[in-house]
């Protein structure tokens, strides 16, 4: 069915955002993610409903975000295999780093994220910018605060939903594929 009235121009906001939503979703589902949006773009341009200037515009949103999706899953996979190299089976670690999530109280201890300035997992060194899930009973611990830690490490667990996203999707959101307890913690100046 045609539009009688003219609706080019109309909604570009809506319609960025559809298409920058698709785009993000492709590394959870290329196939599905693509043909629905070539499909819908398609029939925006045969109903004379969209500019093919603007149809251009849009195939380039789609794109651009389906490459950072990409690139934040091949992000997550790399953080995720370094942490299986270093912490598989679990091992001691010793760390140095800045608290940089608000520690978290539950059940008697605190948990934060430290992100890794230096530090070693058996023979291992870590590389720097790694973040780490810890919990600890140090209760005065606050963003920023500069800490040497040791403690035993492991991957996170990348638990596989039916209808929830995958694991790798909380990796790439938090850049976190590690996690422990703080046995020994000393905060620095």
């Amino acid at each position: 069915m045609r539009c009688d009235h003219d609706v080019r121009g109309r909604d570009p906001i809506l319609l960025l955002t559809v298409v920058a939503y698709f785009g993000g979703a492709a590394p959870l589902a290329p196939l599905e993610s693509g043909v629905a949006i070539g499909v819908a773009l398609l029939a925006l341009l045969r109903a004379r409903m969209i500019a093919k200037a603007r149809l251009w515009l849009l195939a380039v949103v789609f794109l651009v975000c389906a490459a950072r999706g990409c690139a934040a899953k091949i992000d997550a996979d790399a953080r995720y295999e370094t942490a299986r190299t270093l912490t598989s089976p679990p091992r001691w670690c010793d760390l140095e780093g800045a608290v940089v999530s608000s520690p978290q109280a539950s059940a008697g201890s605190y948990r934060f994220a430290l992100a890794v300035t230096t530090g070693r997992c058996g023979e291992a060194e870590v590389p720097a910018g790694t973040r780490v899930d810890l919990r600890s009973s140090h209760a005065s611990l606050a963003r920023d605060d500069r800490l040497r830690v040791g403690g035993t490490l492991a991957p996170i667990s990348l638990f596989e939903n039916p209808g929830l996203f995958p694991g790798w999707v909380r990796v790439a959101r938090s850049e976190i594929a590690m996690s422990g307890r703080a046995d020994a913690l000393e905060l620095l100046a």
